[in-house]
């Protein structure tokens, strides 16, 4: 639970900023997958940010170890343009893939990943999940504990003015581990925005 931003600024026009692809080697002890942490805007909404991350070919972060989390967390800790700082100095930064069932007894029962793989690690901040002020905050992102950026995780709703962006996984096939994201960085590319245009026509963002 936190207290909203009350800073009003004006809605900014859709666009979209990021660093290239990193993968987490195998080597290195990693999955061989690639991420992104992409910059939208104020307003990004998770449905938005899901939309743009399967439109680009891959989905919306999951964790499923604390050195995945760590891994992740160095993509994003030093993206400024990732992150809002709330009145009480909490870091506010990019969507996951992590949401609530509707019917999960709140606040804890009910968190699944978009990929439907088991949550069986989970790096929850202080006291959260809390549900938030309005009984709806059933999406998670990367979160600060009265620190500007953080690797820790939050629940928050939907809809939420302060989240800015969302970091995207991608999982390449077994034969075409490079080719998939690599290779295909430019069509990737161009795909998600026009997926953000669309998002953008249609007032999602």
């Amino acid at each position: 639970m936190r207290i909203r931003n009350l800073v009003v600024t004006l809605a900014l026009p859709c666009a979209l900023s990021s660093a290239a692809p990193v993968q987490w080697t195998v080597e290195s002890g990693g999955n061989g997958h690639w991420y992104e942490a992409v910059f939208v805007g104020p307003f990004t909404t998770w449905d938005t940010a899901n939309a743009l991350a399967m439109g680009s070919g891959g989905h919306l972060v999951t964790i499923s170890s604390e050195t995945e989390n760590d891994f992740v967390y160095s993509l994003i800790e030093n993206r400024p343009d990732l992150w809002t700082l709330s009145l009480i100095n909490n870091g506010l930064g990019p969507w996951m893939g992590g949401f609530q069932d509707p019917g999960g007894t709140e606040p804890g029962q009910g968190w699944q990943w978009v990929t439907a793989e088991p949550m069986d690690y989970t790096n929850w901040g202080p006291g959260e999940p809390s549900e938030g002020e309005l009984g709806t905050s059933d999406y998670m992102h990367y979160f600060g504990a009265a620190s500007p950026t953080g690797s820790v995780w939050n629940d928050t709703a939907q809809v939420d003015w302060d989240i800015r962006g969302y970091v995207v996984e991608y999982v390449p096939s077994p034969s075409s581990a490079g080719l998939a994201i690599v290779g295909a960085l430019t069509l990737v590319q161009r795909q998600r925005r026009r997926v953000a245009r669309l998002a953008c026509q249609a007032g999602f963002v």
